[in-house]
């Protein structure tokens, strides 16, 4: 457990001379031991002090300590006894114990267990720097035991702004709202949420995983499945397609762009979801199908916009397929046609 010197640390720092019997000593071996990740090792010694003096062990939070080393060895049971008992004597480090013991609950499945143990730690240490953590959690456990009016309330409580929860987290804290209320059947609420998550993404030209699921939950919400894209304008075809093609879901994003080839009329329009269902291939090693993609704008939309970078990427497609001829052949004829462009070193 990459944390576990950090356990070393604030007990030292807190209670570095509770010990009378070779405190130093005491301190150097433990740390050398904890240092080497001996976790067994820590817990023999730490057992022998609890042996040789009970009273300065617990004054010094050296079960915090033994909690740690036993959890980190997957001693379970040992780890929630130590843990447990920092938080019965109201140990300045009950509220990190309650952490430990949250966790523990989570990982082994008890969401039951781990949402009395966050409850716990927000009632006694609820000024605690671990207090926006532990409610974010909280909100996350309930979504997950699908009691999404009680996670609607946590989030929308004002609490967690009020703990200052980590800034990076605001659109995870939205996305999770937005999804509770449209698993809730508060379709008007979430629509409402998950719009606003996608007129502020931080980037916009690259959209992150909390915009790619606004973008999935906004298909839902006007009529898509995961075979049929929604019926929408182009340019929000074009803006979810966007979305899920830099993340990589391009199966997602040619349901988009198939909407806008089998809606427009425009040629512009057609030829630009081509080129990007082009582009999704290439970026997929699909160089047979981004050949018979480009080709067709070629053919087709000659005199459109996409058609100039789609002979450059046609030559690189028949290129990837070792089909040189091909290949030479559409690079001399952007030469020939674009011979002033600022592309023509390649």
């Amino acid at each position: 457990m990459k944390h576990f010197p950090i356990a070393l640390a604030i007990v030292l720092s807190l209670y570095g001379g509770a010990f009378t019997q070779n405190p130093v000593e005491n301190h150097k071996h433990i740390r050398h031991l904890v240092n080497g990740r001996d976790h067994s090792g820590v817990i023999k010694e730490l057992r022998a002090l609890n042996r040789s003096d009970p009273k300065a062990y617990v004054e010094a939070d050296y079960d915090y300590l033994m909690a740690r080393a036993a959890e980190s060895s997957g001693s379970i049971a040992l780890a929630m006894e130590q843990y447990q008992g920092v938080v019965d004597r109201d140990s300045v480090l009950g509220g990190y114990a309650l952490r430990r013991l949250a966790h523990i609950s989570r990982s082994t499945g008890n969401l039951t267990l781990e949402r009395m143990y966050l409850h716990k730690l927000l009632l006694f240490f609820p000024d605690s720097l671990l207090a926006g953590s532990a409610l974010l959690r909280l909100a996350n456990n309930t979504f997950e035991s699908g009691n999404y009016g009680e996670t609607i309330r946590i989030l929308n409580g004002g609490t967690l702004a009020a703990n200052a929860i980590d800034r990076s987290k605001e659109r995870e804290v939205r996305a999770l709202l937005g999804e509770s209320y449209l698993r809730s059947g508060q379709s008007v609420h979430a629509r409402d949420v998950f719009t606003q998550l996608l007129d502020t993404i931080p980037t916009p030209s690259q959209p992150d995983d909390v915009a790619v699921a606004a973008a999935k939950s906004l298909d839902l919400l006007d009529g898509g499945n995961e075979k049929t894209a929604p019926r929408l304008v182009e340019a929000e075809h074009l803006e979810r397609a966007h979305i899920y093609q830099f993340n990589r879901d391009f199966a997602a994003a040619k349901l988009h762009l198939d909407a806008v080839i089998a809606a427009n009329a425009n040629g512009e329009s057609v030829a630009n979801a081509i080129f990007l269902i082009g582009r999704g291939q290439v970026q997929q090693s699909e160089f047979a199908a981004a050949v018979n993609s480009f080709e067709r704008i070629l053919e087709q939309y000659s005199e459109t916009a996409p058609a100039k970078d789609s002979l450059l990427q046609v030559a690189s497609a028949y290129g990837r397929l070792s089909r040189s001829r091909e290949s030479i052949a559409r690079y001399q004829q952007y030469i020939d046609k674009y011979p002033a462009d600022e592309k023509l070193d390649r």
